[in-house]
C-alpha cells in the first residue's frame, strides 16, 4: 500500500489542512442567469483597494428564511439572536433577520464564519438578490452603514426584548412575576419561538404552543388570586387574570383578554388536540382561509406585544397604578 500525499502528513508546513469555500448567487447575469462567487474572504474586494475587480466583502447574500429552521430547532446547540447567530463558543455569524421574507448575510462573513459543510447548508436556501437597499432591511442598514442605534422591526425579535423588559419591570416593581419563570426544562421555549419560516401547519401550530406556553400557562395564578383577596371555583387563569385587571381598572383589559383567550383557543383547537369543529371556528377567527400562517402568527405576536407594553405602561411606568 502506498503512503498518504506529502501533504496529508500534518507536519508543518503541511500541518494546516486546504480550506474550501462555497460559491454563492450575488446576483443575475445580462441573461438573467445566477452569478455566483466564493465566499474566500482573501479573495474579495474591500475598502482598500484589495482585489478591485472581485466583488465586495460587503455584498449581501440572500437566503430563505427557511435557512434559521435548523438552528431554531436545536436551542441546546444554537442561538437565534437579533443579527446574528451563534453555535456556542465554536462560531458566530452576523446575520440580517429582521425582514420577514429572507435573512441576508454579507458574503465575505460566509466564508469567515462558516466551515465549508455549514457553508454548503445555506448554499441549499440561497436565492437571487433583488439588488441594493432591498436585499437589507432598514435595521440593518442603519447599523451597519449609518452607525445608528436601531432597533428591530420584526414581530418575533421585538416580543422577545418585550417580554424580558416587561417580565424583569414588573417583578422589579410588585416583588413577584405576572407570567412565572420558565422551569429549567423548558429554558429552551423562548429561543424556539420564532415566526413560521414556512406555511406549513405543523410549524405554525409549534410555535402557537410556545406562545400559549409562556404568556396563558405561566400566568401567575397563585400571586394573582392572593392580591385579588378572593377565589372563584373553578376559575381558569385567564379568567383570573380578566378579574385582576377589571380590579386595577386596566384600560386595555378587553383587548388583552380576547388576544389572550383566542390564543388559548388556537392551542386547544388545533395545536395541542385533534383538530374538528373547534378548529375550524378558530380557523375563521383568526382568519386563516385567507391568509397565511407566517401572517397569523405575526399577527399574534404584534398583539401580545400590544398586550405587554399596555401592562407596563400601565402598572410600571404609571406611579398612580
Amino acid at each position: 500500500m502506498p503512503p498518504l500525499p506529502l501533504e496529508e502528513c500534518g507536519i508543518w508546513p503541511y500541518d494546516e489542512p486546504e480550506q474550501h469555500y462555497a460559491e454563492f448567487i450575488i446576483g443575475l447575469d445580462e441573461h438573467g442567469n445566477p452569478r455566483q462567487h466564493t465566499c474566500a474572504p482573501e479573495k474579495l474586494a474591500n475598502y482598500f483597494g484589495k482585489n478591485p475587480d472581485a466583488p465586495h466583502f460587503l455584498t449581501p447574500v440572500v437566503f430563505r428564511r427557511e435557512v434559521l429552521k435548523k438552528y431554531y430547532e436545536h436551542p441546546e446547540k444554537y442561538d437565534v439572536e437579533d443579527g446574528y447567530l451563534r453555535c456556542g463558543s465554536l462560531w458566530g455569524l452576523r446575520i440580517d433577520n429582521d425582514a420577514a421574507d429572507r435573512v441576508t448575510v454579507f458574503l465575505g462573513y460566509l466564508g469567515e464564519a462558516l466551515q465549508y459543510e455549514e457553508q454548503l447548508y445555506w448554499k441549499s436556501f440561497n436565492k437571487a438578490p433583488e439588488g441594493g437597499r432591498a436585499d437589507l432591511s432598514e435595521t440593518s442598514i442603519r447599523r451597519g452603514f449609518q452607525a445608528e442605534f436601531a432597533e428591530p422591526s420584526s414581530p418575533e425579535l421585538v416580543f422577545k426584548y418585550e417580554f424580558v423588559a416587561f417580565g424583569e419591570a414588573w417583578e422589579k416593581r410588585f416583588g413577584w412575576p405576572l407570567m412565572r419563570p420558565l422551569h429549567a426544562a423548558d429554558a429552551h421555549v423562548i429561543k424556539k419561538l420564532h415566526a413560521p419560516t414556512t406555511s406549513s401547519a405543523a410549524e405554525f401550530d409549534d410555535q402557537v404552543l410556545l406562545l400559549t406556553k409562556l404568556l396563558v400557562d405561566s400566568l401567575n395564578d397563585a400571586k394573582i388570586v392572593a392580591e385579588l383577596g378572593s377565589t372563584v371555583p373553578n376559575e381558569k387563569s385567564i379568567a383570573k387574570l380578566d378579574r385582576f385587571l377589571t380590579a386595577k381598572g386596566y384600560p386595555e383589559t378587553r383587548r388583552d383578554i380576547e388576544f389572550m383567550r383566542l390564543l388559548q383557543e388556537t392551542r386547544s383547537g388545533g395545536a395541542a388536540h385533534r383538530k374538528g369543529d373547534n378548529y375550524n371556528k378558530v380557523v375563521k377567527k383568526l382568519g386563516l382561509e385567507k391568509r397565511t400562517t407566517e401572517e397569523v402568527f405575526a399577527e399574534l405576536l404584534q398583539s401580545a406585544i400590544s398586550m405587554l407594553r399596555g401592562l407596563k405602561a400601565f402598572f410600571v411606568q404609571n406611579p398612580a397604578s
